[in-house]
């Protein structure tokens, strides 16, 4: 995309004219995660992600609740191509020249936690009767990096899922750091708009929030090369609702939903806390 090209934003009236798309491709911008995206250049602007059922409902209801909604990708809608039916989100680094994209996955376990501590504990540590997590960082820091692109200089750097793990509660600072240098200078524009939508996050869940989430990922974007076309530098994004319940659903109406139960509040604090320092 030039820095003259239009960015085009789909809408639920283009793609109500598409009965499935006419051929999926592999998604380029995929850094995390086991489960496969896909584009079709029939619809630029949107990816296509397989159904789970959970996701499916919280994009379905999760317009009821502004904030949240204001945090997700946008969702247009399921579609089935063949026998398979696929989530219709936005394609958040549609209209980025070099998108420089991580994902980080939010709370000390990544797994559901027994019925007794559903119920009875509001933070849960990993320890002999809960498993860990394959990462280092979680269960110190509320978070963990799943993988990250960075341009640098017009070429790509990459941390791979693997690499991730390796990282400690001292290194991740440094891969913070590396994810917002584009090899030329530390963009602190990008990090001042990811710490404004890091907030907006920490006002979410320490609200009471009204769904029970696990193994849900930040996705930071930003372009390395800002242009005319794209005035938003950056982003952040609450991505990967596949295991996301209302606890209306499953709580009785006199139980009080746990607070910070997976350790998302202590996660997100904790980045914005490393951000912080990155600008000083």
């Amino acid at each position: 995309m030039t820095m003259d090209s239009p960015v085009l934003t789909p809408t639920l009236s283009d793609i109500s004219f598409l009965s499935a798309p006419s051929s999926l491709n592999a998604f380029d911008h995929t850094v995390a995660g086991s489960t496969s995206f896909f584009s079709s250049r029939v619809t630029p602007g949107v990816v296509f992600k397989p159904v789970q059922n959970l996701e499916k409902s919280f994009y379905q209801s999760v317009s009821q609740f502004p904030l949240l909604h204001s945090l997700v990708p946008r969702f247009y809608g399921a579609i089935s191509s063949g026998s398979s039916e696929f989530l219709i989100l936005e394609d958040l680094t549609f209209g980025y020249e070099q998108p420089c994209i991580m994902d980080v996955k939010l709370g000390i376990v990544h797994h559901d936690l027994p019925p007794y501590y559903e119920s009875h504990h509001p933070h849960v540590r990993a320890n002999g009767e809960v498993r860990k997590s394959k990462y280092i960082t979680a269960p110190l820091l509320g978070f963990c990096l799943s993988g990250m692109q960075v341009y640098k200089n017009g070429s790509v750097k990459t941390l791979t899922k693997e690499e991730s793990r390796l990282l400690t509660a001292d290194t991740v600072r440094d891969a913070l750091y590396d994810f917002f240098h584009d090899g030329v200078q530390l963009r602190l524009d990008a990090i001042q708009t990811c710490l404004t939508r890091l907030r907006r996050c920490d006002q979410y869940f320490q609200d009471q929030p009204p769904f029970h989430m696990r193994s849900s990922s930040l996705l930071f974007l930003y372009d390395s090369t800002p242009s005319a076309s794209r005035p938003e530098n950056a982003d952040v994004r609450l991505i990967d609702h596949a295991h996301a319940r209302l606890f209306s659903s499953f709580l009785p109406s006199d139980v009080s939903p746990p607070v910070d139960q997976y350790g998302y509040l202590m996660g997100i604090r904790n980045l914005i806390s490393i951000l912080e320092s990155l600008m000083i």
